[in-house]
């Protein structure tokens, strides 16, 4: 068994969570889980970051390369602020009206 079955399995368990639901949750047949769980399959790119995004881990953390499940809030302000530096000065004020839009949704979606 590979490192990245024990910890898919793991986290499944963690969640309490059935092979089923967590399989809906991702996008895939329970089979498909399964096999990735025993470690007969293992996933493509595009299907490892939607485990890690299901599980809110890092692909890191999935393929053993990190016992850190989440990177650190530093880590994602510096791959935020690379990107931004990248946009034009347009881009990056559409960025923060949509920054706005955003807040105001979670806003409105807390007062539900």
């Amino acid at each position: 068994m590979s490192i990245f079955s024990e910890r898919l399995r793991a986290l499944r368990k963690m969640r309490q969570n059935t092979q089923e639901n967590a399989a809906n949750g991702i996008g895939i047949s329970r089979g498909m889980l399964s096999n990735y769980e025993l470690g007969t399959r293992e996933p493509d790119f595009v299907m490892l970051c939607h485990i890690a995004d299901y599980y809110e881990v890092t692909t890191d953390y999935l393929l053993g390369r990190s016992n850190a499940m989440q990177r650190s809030a530093a880590s994602f302000e510096n791959e935020i602020w690379n990107q931004v530096t990248l946009l034009s000065n347009r881009s990056q004020q559409d960025l923060l009206a949509y920054i706005q839009l955003l807040k105001l949704r979670d806003e409105k979606e807390l007062q539900e």
